[in-house]
């Protein structure tokens, strides 16, 4: 009866599981599906508890109350078992090992989730797989939408706490600088995972050219550029990927779900690290100089492509008409010409094209970014401005 607090006491004579509700003796099975219809629910967030300790627990974080302090930096916790695993972080014991690759960690539960890396066992299945339960649940939480976690200085949401407190990092003026190096890093962890680099120790290693990586997530997704495949096909405009990742990506452009916005023109994108492309446009930097001419350029795929002026390489060759390219991507374009197919259509006037043409979008924009210094006439296009001073002002 000391695990139903909620029923009445047993009178003389009367028989414990008729006080429990049953009119025979129940049997076992029956008996356990009663102890857990029986939890201790939180009166806060409605989360339920199959004991009252585990309940009692948990409403420390509704009050705050931490009752296990940290002797190095002062961090609080709610359970001596919490403060002892935190404690490992200070003393860098490293007690479970992975017997497939050696690799240790502080918490069993993390040696659990590496395992996954060596089964490949992926259970926990939405439209996409995972090798933990923990991770179907938090993958969840982005379909559902909902981002519960604001941060108090810039007002930006997040679905996760986890990730709220990695944006506001970049709030913060503390880093984490490389001893070896002049590399700093916002996270600890960061900085540990590239001290790899200059140890050799726990690196992954790609069997195709010997590239080195911190981690294997890393390594997996290197790996997809010396494969062929592309088996993630968008179902609007046919174009195909070699991952999830970068077809969600693309999918944006057709949606017009773009996330992050230049605070200089407004100009939308998908990605964090296009936007961050774009805002050359506006600082005018070119940090990516040819070592061979010294020709500076706005991004790093600029500046390979140009390699090729000097180096003559032209290895991708066209099985359809014989011509040669420098880059794959290049070859791939070509071979639509090929196919005849024009999947992209300009929206403003309907124009077809095999690929994307930002000249033509050039076309239809009122902007005019690209100004004379000597008179302040404005072009659309840099050749415009080029010819112009050429013309004008040198002759």
């Amino acid at each position: 009866i000391s695990f139903f607090p909620c029923l009445r006491e047993v009178s003389a004579g009367e028989k414990w599981w008729r006080a429990v509700g049953f009119q025979s003796g129940p049997s076992i099975a029956t008996w356990v599906h009663v102890v857990k219809q029986r939890q201790f629910s939180c009166d806060q967030c409605g989360k339920s508890f199959k004991g009252k300790d585990a309940l009692t627990l948990h409403q420390r974080r509704h009050t705050g109350e931490n009752l296990f302090c940290c002797d190095q930096c002062g961090k609080r916790f709610t359970t001596k078992q919490q403060l002892s695993r935190h404690m490992r972080v200070h003393t860098g014991e490293s007690l479970f090992s992975c017997d497939q690759c050696g690799v240790s960690f502080k918490q069993k539960g993390a040696l659990k989730l590496h395992s996954v890396i060596h089964t490949g066992k992926r259970d926990h299945r939405c439209e996409k797989t995972f090798g933990q339960l923990s991770h179907l649940k938090t993958h969840k939480l982005i379909h559902k939408g909902e981002k519960n976690h604001h941060c108090d200085q810039c007002g930006k949401s997040c679905i996760l706490m986890r990730n709220l407190k990695r944006h506001k990092l970049t709030h913060s003026e503390r880093r984490f600088p490389c001893d070896e190096c002049e590399k700093s890093f916002r996270l600890k962890y960061n900085l540990n995972l590239h001290k790899r680099l200059h140890s050799g120790h726990d690196l992954c290693y790609c069997e195709t050219c010997g590239k080195r990586f911190t981690t294997q997530n890393q390594l997996h997704e290197h790996e997809l550029s010396h494969s062929t495949d592309r088996p993630h096909g968008c179902d609007q405009c046919g174009k195909s990927f070699k991952s999830i990742y970068k077809l969600t990506l693309h999918q944006r452009l057709h949606t017009g779900n773009k996330l992050f916005c230049c605070d200089q023109c407004g100009k939308r994108f998908p990605t964090k690290q296009r936007l961050s492309r774009h805002m050359i446009v506006h600082t005018g930097e070119r940090p990516f100089s040819c070592d061979q001419c010294g020709v500076s350029f706005k991004n790093k795929v600029a500046l390979k492509v140009h390699t090729i002026i000097h180096t003559g390489k032209r290895d991708h060759k066209c099985d359809e008409c014989g011509k040669t390219f420098g880059h794959l991507s290049s070859l791939r374009s070509h071979k639509l010409i090929h196919k005849g197919e024009k999947n992209y259509c300009c929206d403003q006037c309907g124009k077809t094209f095999v690929n994307r043409n930002k000249q033509h979008e050039i076309s239809h924009s009122t902007e005019r970014p690209h100004v004379c210094g000597e008179c302040g006439t404005t072009f659309k296009r840099i050749n415009h401005l080029k010819r112009h001073i050429e013309v004008i002002h040198e002759n």
